[in-house]
């Protein structure tokens, strides 16, 4: 880890110890850390009168990006909220995410992240007075906004559509905890594959499993099903072990059965899934095993 590239956007309204806190801890840690302006802009002026000298324009290779907050709340002229209504980080941010990078922030600078759309139903950590804003960015995705009163944070889930808190994104754990039914997508008979060796687990953890896989015709003790459309009963969660590919298509069938989740198993990502999911309402969770999950989180069913 130690060179890290990573480049803390600066930008007029920002609030001051959102960027130099960081700023300081990182370069302690030896990370190759840098205060990027976009564009040719030398200086900015920050919420409270301090004025910074950027390090330079922002990098197209550095590894992490961190958004300040600060000027959202008051709709100040400048700051988070002026940022998030000038789009100008929205292609930023898109190229950022293509390439790998991780993308971060602090305090509100989380809301020009939801603007470009990166935090659908994925949590983030923000200030409790953006409830009243979020339609403004279409955020999807459950969030958990700390009082600066020290009060009790709350969950919330910011959608354009639905308002706030109709739907709160859950975590993978939360999915598995709520889910009683997974319909297996690339079941095996092989115990050496993941197919084969993490429904089997599941079983015995009393989840109900129900195999999809166009040649068996009995799998872990249940019906094989060739499809997910063929399944005659409610499903909680489409748990796929087949290539990122064929991802889109398993989506849609979860979308038209009505599952509740779909879940994409380790090392597996597909943004045009996750689009299909959160489309249809779904919570999705990708790139992580469900039997790992269970286990860390010692998720077990028992019979009604």
């Amino acid at each position: 880890m130690e060179g890290l590239r990573i480049d803390i956007a600066v930008f007029d309204g920002m609030d001051e110890l959102d960027a130099i806190g960081p700023l300081e801890v990182l370069r302690r840690a030896a990370f190759d850390v840098r205060l990027a302006a976009l564009g040719a802009q030398g200086s900015v002026r920050c919420g409270h009168g301090l004025v910074l000298e950027a390090d330079g324009e922002l990098r197209d290779d550095a590894e992490v990006l961190i958004f300040p907050g600060g000027g959202w709340n008051d709709r100040a002229p400048i700051g988070t909220h002026a940022e998030v209504e000038s789009k100008r980080w929205l292609p930023v941010i898109e190229k950022a995410s293509a390439r790998g990078a991780i993308l971060a922030s602090v305090c509100t600078g989380a809301m020009i992240l939801a603007s470009a759309g990166v935090l659908r139903n994925r949590r983030a950590t923000t200030h409790h007075g953006v409830a009243a804003s979020t339609l403004v960015c279409g955020w999807s995705s459950g969030s958990r906004t700390e009082s600066s009163q020290h009060a009790s944070p709350r969950t919330w889930n910011i959608s354009p559509y639905r308002g706030l808190a109709d739907f709160v994104a859950r975590s993978s754990h939360e999915v598995l905890q709520n889910a009683k039914t997974i319909a297996i997508v690339g079941a095996s008979r092989d115990p050496n594959k993941a197919g084969g060796s993490v429904p089997a687990g599941l079983q015995g953890r009393g989840f109900r499993v129900i195999p999809i896989n166009p040649y068996a015709e009995t799998l872990f003790g249940e019906k094989v099903y060739r499809s997910v459309l063929d399944v005659p009963e409610k499903i909680d969660i489409v748990d796929v072990f087949r290539p990122a590919a064929d991802a889109p298509e398993i989506a849609r069938q979860a979308a038209a059965v009505g599952a509740k989740a779909l879940w994409l198993q380790l090392d597996i990502r597909s943004r045009e899934a996750r689009r299909i999911a959160e489309a249809a309402g779904m919570d999705y969770v990708e790139d992580e095993c469900t039997a790992v999950v269970a286990s860390l989180h010692r998720i077990r069913k028992t019979a009604a």
